[in-house]
């Protein structure tokens, strides 16, 4: 793996969720908060989301985990756009920093238990994205269910629009 094709994975992971989060704007704070989908709600489940990617960025950048977000901290579809923006921005500058030798080394953190982990930083970034991609198209699906779709999120759409990152 290069770090090109992580940067690339990045990018798409920002563009992807911005369709997502485009259509997610257009739900009523009812539908917002219905509990019926996989982690209860949209909202609680782009809480989810947003909360483990974060956690992940942490770990590669070691960094501490940032706090824990909640409904109450994030209780419109506003607050948690801004808050991924951020996470967004995060992301891409972390990226902006990855040579080809980064990628396949081993990477230290401290776990949620507290203990000493490590790994491969390909499979952590792999990790990342691909966890968000199991929720991003639950979250698909729900909006969806309320007339909102996202429509195609395929990375080969992203590339062809933006490129492949250098």
């Amino acid at each position: 793996m290069s770090a090109s094709y992580f940067r690339t994975l990045i990018g798409y992971n920002r563009w992807a969720w911005g369709k997502v989060l485009d259509q997610v704007e257009k739900l009523s704070q009812e539908q917002y908060e219905a509990a019926q989908f996989n982690f209860g709600s949209v909202r609680s489940t782009l809480l989810h989301i947003s909360q483990t990617e974060a956690n992940y960025l942490a770990r590669q950048t070691g960094s501490e985990a940032p706090a824990r977000r909640s409904e109450e901290t994030h209780p419109t579809v506003k607050d948690l756009r801004a808050l991924w923006e951020q996470q967004f921005d995060d992301q891409q500058a972390f990226g902006a920093t990855l040579t080809d030798d980064m990628v396949g080394q081993e990477f230290s953190w401290t776990a949620p238990n507290g203990q000493p982990a490590s790994g491969r930083r390909d499979l952590a970034l792999a990790q990342l994205i691909n966890h968000s991609t199991q929720h991003r198209a639950e979250s698909a699906m729900a909006i969806t269910e309320f007339g909102h779709s996202p429509g195609d999120l395929d990375v080969f759409l992203y590339v062809r629009e933006h490129g492949a990152s250098q």
